[in-house]
């Protein structure tokens, strides 16, 4: 049995210290995302560069273009909107890989979008929340 005094000095039951739990927690929270295929990078993927366009039923005329440090989207009513790209998550499966796309806009607004990339055919990505809407790249 432990005595309360043995609590209050900060050591837990199995007389480890609630610091020591804590910094192993933390461990492996870091460790975990690592573990599971999922990487942070601060630069656009080289595939992501250049202009996509895609042949869905009322995006005529819209397309997305990453250049190296922006996500420029051209809308149907044939406007340009500038986001800054701030940084991406990348996860690797078998056959797509999911990309997590950070970026602001001009008032610093702080936005993401999930798209899944695949290499075929010159590359293709679609919105995890619209999987019908296909964007290939232009060549």
């Amino acid at each position: 049995m432990h005595s309360q005094s043995e609590f209050r000095s900060g050591q837990t039951a199995g007389g480890v210290s609630a610091r020591t739990w804590l910094l192993l927690l933390l461990t492996a929270l870091m460790v975990l995302p690592a573990g599971c295929g999922k990487r942070r990078i601060k630069e656009i993927p080289v595939e992501l560069i250049g202009v996509w366009k895609t042949s869905y039923e009322g995006y005529a005329g819209a397309h997305m273009e990453f250049t190296t440090e922006f996500l420029i989207i051209g809308t149907v009513e044939n406007t340009t909107i500038h986001y800054l790209l701030t940084g991406f998550v990348m996860e690797e499966a078998e056959d797509r890989t999911g990309i997590k796309i950070y970026y602001k806009d001009a008032e610093g607004n702080e936005m993401s979008m999930e798209m899944a990339y695949t290499a075929d055919d010159g590359g293709s990505l679609r919105d995890m929340h619209q999987l019908s809407v296909v964007w290939k790249k232009e060549p």
